[in-house]
């Protein structure tokens, strides 16, 4: 649930478009050349009983190095630097850290791929 909510906000805040640009969960076979996944990676429990931890995977491609990196950039943005935001009708209190991000290589067809890892602490009851 709280990994959808992430969704929304990164879609809402960086103008990408869900299910052809932006994805929730691993890639789908059909995704394009150019395109961002947001991976829950799992739940790391709660704190104090009324915030939840998960981890958060971003997994960028690409052709284009430049374009990976600014797709990147984008959604790191939005991770990082908004918290405490309106989200339709309620609030979407939330905090991220980035854990790790790195150049993966190319893929088989020479696709660019970043990766970053995030820990998003977010009301439990989400």
């Amino acid at each position: 649930m709280i990994d959808r909510a992430i969704f929304e906000w990164v879609a809402f805040s960086t103008g990408l478009q869900r299910g052809s640009v932006l994805f929730r969960g691993p890639l789908p076979e059909n995704a394009p050349d150019t395109c961002v996944a947001l991976i829950h990676r799992g739940g790391l429990g709660e704190v104090d009983g009324r915030v939840a931890e998960i981890a958060l995977q971003v997994y960028v491609r690409s052709p284009s190095q430049d374009e990976a990196l600014s797709l990147y950039a984008k959604v790191r943005e939005a991770l990082l630097k908004n918290y405490n935001v309106s989200l339709g009708n309620g609030m979407l209190v939330f905090s991220a850290v980035e854990v790790s991000q790195g150049f993966l290589g190319q893929d088989e067809r020479g696709r660019y791929v970043f990766s970053g890892n995030y820990t998003v602490r977010a009301p439990s009851m989400l």
